[in-house]
């Protein structure tokens, strides 16, 4: 935010959020491109499927909230034909009707 700030960039921000469907497909396409998963997300992920949901709910919450505060109120969600995990995050939020 602080390179948009300095060039004095004017239009909104739509972030994009794409949540973890699968954490091995994500350490796997991350690796391809050279990028570290932090550990501290990967450890959240297990078999169990409940809690991988869970997990993946909860890691979006958490960038939305953190990039709200940033000033960012726009976002875009990559669904992937999954919506069920999309409706979860923006009911715990209190974005659905």
């Amino acid at each position: 935010m602080n390179g948009i700030s300095k060039k004095e960039i004017k239009n909104n921000l739509t972030a994009g959020i794409m949540p973890i469907y699968n954490i091995q497909s994500l350490c796997n396409m991350a690796a391809k491109c050279g990028i570290n998963i932090p550990s501290k997300i990967i450890e959240q992920f297990s078999e169990d499927q409940e809690q991988n949901e869970r997990a993946a709910v909860n890691i979006c919450i958490k960038q939305i909230k953190d990039l709200q505060n940033m000033g960012i109120n726009n976002f875009h969600f990559y669904t992937l034909n999954q919506s069920s995990l999309i409706l979860k995050i923006l009911d715990e939020l209190s974005l659905t009707q």
